[in-house]
């Protein structure tokens, strides 16, 4: 086959494709596009995908938040009985004040106490199996 019959060849090929694929046609912008209408699945994952990116924006700020409190914990070796019978006494002590106490946590094998002050709260801990006394201050601690 000669080089002029396959350049004739592959110049039809382009011109029979261009037209079956619309390549003559001109685009009309003012055409509507039709809408496209989702099936329940499809509301359902768009809700969730919504969801999803809501709760990473709020995540992403309550990770901003934790980075700007600050929190110092120390453990002391301590028997349990000690260890309540000072908690007992700073909740006594505290009582009338304007520091509010909580109890979190009291059981056998552990009590746990939350002293809320004006810039942050202190959770005291004694844990039984341990036989520590845990205390840990947080800055900016939500006391509600």
């Amino acid at each position: 086959m000669n080089t002029l019959k396959l350049i004739g060849i592959l110049m039809l090929i382009v011109v029979v494709s261009s037209v079956i694929l619309g390549g003559n046609r001109k685009i009309d912008h003012t055409e509507k596009t039709p809408i496209k209408m989702l099936s329940e699945d499809e509301k359902r994952q768009a809700e969730n995908d919504r969801k999803i990116a809501e709760a990473q924006v709020e995540y992403e700020k309550n990770q901003a938040a934790k980075k700007t409190m600050v929190s110092d914990t120390t453990s002391q070796n301590m028997d349990f009985a000690s260890c309540k019978q000072k908690q007992a006494a700073m909740i006594l002590e505290l009582a009338g004040t304007n520091y509010k106490t909580d109890a979190i946590v009291n059981s056998g094998d552990m009590t746990m106490i939350r002293v809320c002050t004006d810039d942050g709260s202190v959770l005291i801990t004694c844990s039984h199996a341990d036989n520590k006394m845990i205390v840990k201050k947080s800055d900016g601690a939500n006391c509600n």
